[in-house]
């Protein structure tokens, strides 16, 4: 799998945002996207998952 590259919106590559741009190529070929997709969803979920540990309880 190739490496996604930093998403630069200002052109600036000092300061890359936290996000990543596919391949352009990848779009039109799905067998290739999708373990970008499933290693995308696994991010997201493991994240979500840290983010319940991480609050606790709400008292208030």
């Amino acid at each position: 799998m190739r490496r996604p590259c930093p998403f630069l919106p200002f052109g600036d590559a000092t300061k890359p945002m936290a996000y990543f741009e596919l391949p352009e190529e990848l779009l039109d070929d799905p067998e290739e996207l999708a373990p970008w997709v499933r290693a995308a969803i696994q991010v997201a979920q493991k994240k979500a998952k840290n983010k319940k540990k991480q609050s606790g309880p709400k008292y208030g």
